[in-house]
């Protein structure tokens, strides 16, 4: 049986999951912190789970709050781990999620502008067979969304990918 990755499944399953660890880490820590809270009750004696979610003496109380605690702390950090993915998209998955998003034109825009990684206003004019003022309106749409950045080189413009978006 392959390895399972909690942070691939659904929601629905993280939480369930999550609820399973904050049961199971509140009955580690209870069972963990009972001997020491109480020490001449022995942990198992009067049944199991005796004096669980009890709060009738200070002992009691006292093991279950913290136990409580720490369980919740120990969630806290699951549920990081869970729900916000240590994985890191690369370079081309992020290029190919933000394309999703554009129009046909800006993705040719874009294409070419992956391709040569830094290029002038007027080679994409060439390039793609546009107008000037086509060209220039797709690049100012996409650079005032952070997505490409223009720096200007005598009487055009340098066309790069923003840094950190590719």
């Amino acid at each position: 049986m392959g390895k399972i990755d909690v942070r691939n499944l659904d929601s629905t399953t993280k939480l369930a999951v999550l609820a399973f660890f904050i049961a199971a880490a509140y009955g580690i820590f209870f069972f963990a912190l009972k001997p020491i809270f109480s020490p001449t009750v022995r942990p198992f004696s009067g049944g199991m789970g005796s004096g669980m979610m009890s709060f009738s003496t200070n002992s009691s109380s006292a093991v279950n709050i913290i136990s409580i605690i720490l369980a919740l702390g120990g969630a806290a950090g699951f549920s990081y781990y869970l729900f916000h993915s240590h994985r890191k998209k690369t370079g081309e998955e992020e290029y190919l999620v933000m394309r999703r998003a554009l129009s046909d034109d800006e993705r040719k825009l874009m294409d070419e502008i992956q391709k040569s990684g830094e290029i002038t206003q007027d080679s994409l004019r060439f390039r793609l067979n546009w107008s000037k003022a086509k060209v220039s309106t797709h690049l100012t749409n996409l650079d005032k969304s952070g997505i490409i950045q223009r720096e200007r080189t005598g009487k055009t413009y340098n066309v790069f990918l923003q840094k950190g978006k590719l």
